[in-house]
């Protein structure tokens, strides 16, 4: 095999999970994307074996940050999750206009769906 054959693997783009601190989207039950989220967690399992990833809106991680305490975010399916491509934070409108549960609870509160 060549050494051209063996660097492939390689090349393959690697899964974007994530981390937190993160701008992401968040895909809508419709399937469109809603941008302006950032990331509060890593993705994690809940009690339901789904996996999810906390969430919070540009606007409550910035306040959350100058109040110098948690932000209050929501649990959204890992699945239905992307790092966003925005280079800006701030540069769409937020979220759904709802506060979650603070994302320091367990994640037993279950999952808040978009409105």
């Amino acid at each position: 095999m060549s050494n051209y054959m063996r660097r492939l693997p390689l090349l393959r783009r690697p899964a974007q999970v994530a981390d937190p601190g993160e701008m992401v989207d968040l895909q809508m039950e419709d399937g469109s994307w809603r941008q302006g989220f950032r990331a509060l967690s890593a993705p994690s399992p809940a009690e339901t074996g789904e996996v999810l990833v906390w969430v919070c809106t540009e606007d409550e991680y910035r306040e959350a940050h100058w109040e110098e305490r948690r932000a209050v975010g929501m649990s959204w399916p890992a699945k239905r999750v992307r790092v966003s491509p925005s280079p800006t934070p701030g540069a769409y409108p937020t979220g759904t206009g709802e506060r979650g549960v603070e994302c320091g609870l367990t994640m037993k509160h279950g999952l808040m769906k978009p409105q």
